[in-house]
């Protein structure tokens, strides 16, 4: 019999817990797997990390002594403790739309966070004023106050339709907003002496401009490529998405070195910058640079960083000692719904293998 799909470690990282429980069932369905098996597999494929927080869990029993919905039920209820709406739609109602995200975008997350929000028949309702409220366009915003009877389809299908038109207007008085391609360029004597457009400076050598100013005038051979669709996110320092245009596979020389590399192209301004992969293909020597005083390399002498850190220390002192610290003026509340009905659970056993080490702990 064929198998379909394949079953990876879970990791928190990639989806929830029900999310990857979910993608399981389906495995199961797909490739005909009986009720006698479906444990098995779901210890053998879960990985060794969530097997331990598993096989702790159950403690003293083993997690093959269970049944595979008393495994899946330990693992929902510790991975995704129950949430507290109040704090679930106060994390909806206060999502706006990012620098640079698309409309299509910022609705899709809104539509994440209302999943636990418990919204009900009120949820297209929540969804519009969302989307109206949060949109940072505020020529769009103001066309959907307009609107009288105005529904979550109908202004999703609006910004839509105004983000794209501002878009394209936006191109026709921009002609090189758009326009994935890379020209070849070679830098001569005569392009070495113009002024930087990144930082102001003249150059008078290909080698008294910051790194990314070597890096750029190292290359050789750089084709007139066509862009590609690229599955690259970034973000900046600050967190804010960045619109990746495309990327390119290019032929770079550095020192001899013949090399083909990835491009990334985002939309925007600022200097050009070397990523990880291509400082490991490109065997860079840094030590060489950093002693190279014409170049504008940001560097933090250890003297410097080690007295700052030490300053750090003995003016936040009450931080970093070894002895447990004390919440002080700080007042704590536990807000629980009127009709919840109050539950004895028994403490959790210990592993007989870690009792010894539990027991010298709390003495």
């Amino acid at each position: 019999m064929a198998k379909f799909g394949h079953l990876q470690e879970f990791d928190t990282d990639l989806e929830p817990i029900t999310a990857y429980l979910e993608r399981v069932e389906l495995y199961f369905s797909a490739n005909g797997i009986g009720e006698d098996k479906k444990l098995a597999i779901l210890l053998s494929v879960i990985g060794p990390k969530t097997y331990g927080v598993l096989r702790n869990l159950l403690a003293p029993s083993r997690p093959q002594e269970k049944k595979f919905s008393e495994v899946t039920e330990v693992l929902i209820r510790h991975f995704e403790p129950k949430l507290i709406v109040i704090a679930e739609r106060f994390s909806f109602y206060r999502r706006s739309q990012l620098v640079g995200e698309s409309v299509a975008d910022f609705v899709a997350e809104l539509r994440r966070l209302a999943r636990n929000c418990q919204f009900g028949d009120f949820l297209d309702e929540a969804l519009r004023d969302r989307l109206v409220c949060g949109l940072q366009n505020e020529a769009i915003q103001r066309g959907l106050l307009t609107e009288a009877k105005l529904t979550f389809a109908g202004a999703l299908e609006l910004a839509k339709a105004q983000e794209a038109a501002e878009l394209q207007a936006k191109q026709f008085k921009d002609p090189d907003i758009g326009v994935h391609k890379l020209s070849r360029t070679r830098l001569s004597e005569k392009d070495t002496r113009e002024q930087c457009t990144h930082c102001g400076r003249r150059k008078s050598s290909s080698r008294s401009m910051p790194v990314e100013g070597l890096y750029l005038s190292q290359m050789r051979g750089l084709r007139s490529v066509t862009l590609k669709k690229s599955r690259v996110f970034l973000r900046t320092y600050s967190a804010e998405p960045l619109v990746v245009l495309g990327e390119a596979d290019v032929e770079v020389q550095y020192k001899g070195q013949p090399l083909k590399l990835r491009l990334i192209v985002v939309k925007g301004d600022g200097p050009s910058l070397m990523g990880r992969e291509w400082i490991r293909r490109m065997e860079i020597d840094w030590k060489t640079l950093c002693r190279d005083s014409r170049l504008a390399i940001h560097q933090v002498p250890s003297q410097v960083l080690g007295s700052l850190v030490e300053s750090l220390i003995q003016r936040y002192s009450d931080l970093f000692r070894n002895d447990l610290g004390k919440m002080r003026h700080f007042k704590a509340t536990l807000k629980l719904l009127p009709d919840v009905q109050p539950k004895f659970h028994r403490p959790r056993p210990v592993p007989f293998a870690l009792k010894e080490a539990v027991e010298r702990e709390l003495d």
